[in-house]
């Protein structure tokens, strides 16, 4: 929306017959995909499911969304992962993980925030991983090893890229 948007202030004549063929033209499908950030997507699209208490999330596969994704599953955030087609994988199934207190599901993950971002890269020293720590809270942390939680990456002596943050429910 916010691209048809600027599409309509670029150009305020276009009729909407034009916009929606624009919207479905091949090229801007590529532009959308190859500009989109797949990480913001996939944080949105994990607190959407879980405000709308779906049991399992499908989302585009990316090697980047499997390493997140096992990160979650050994934390205790997710119930489990997997591939649709195991030799060419194209999606992702989450099955989102809730804990029961009250006369409804309550979702494990409280809160997800993005650190990093595509114009701020926020990077971390592995000394100064410890001051991260805290029960409530998982850090995602990028480093040469792949996608590890702030534990990991302190327990291996690695620093990197934070990721983001995510909020366990207490």
């Amino acid at each position: 929306m916010q691209i048809m948007n600027q599409l309509c202030i670029a150009n305020p004549q276009l009729q909407s017959a034009e916009l929606i063929r624009i919207m479905n033209d091949s090229d801007f499908a590529h532009y959308k995909k190859e500009f989109m950030d797949h990480l913001a997507n996939f944080f949105s699209s994990l607190q959407t499911a879980h405000l709308r208490q779906k049991s399992i999330l499908v989302i585009p596969y990316t090697n980047q969304l499997w390493q997140i994704c096992a990160v979650l599953y050994a934390e205790g955030l997710v119930m489990g992962f997997g591939l649709d087609r195991p030799l060419r994988p194209q999606s992702l199934s989450i099955a989102l993980k809730y804990g029961s207190t009250g006369p409804f599901p309550v979702p494990v993950i409280q809160s997800i925030v993005k650190i990093s971002r595509q114009g701020r890269r926020v990077y971390i020293q592995a000394k100064k991983l410890g001051e991260l720590s805290s029960p409530e809270l998982v850090f995602l942390v990028s480093t040469s090893r792949g996608i590890l939680s702030s534990q990991d990456a302190e327990f291996f002596g690695l620093g990197g890229e934070i990721l983001c943050k995510i909020q366990k429910r207490a």
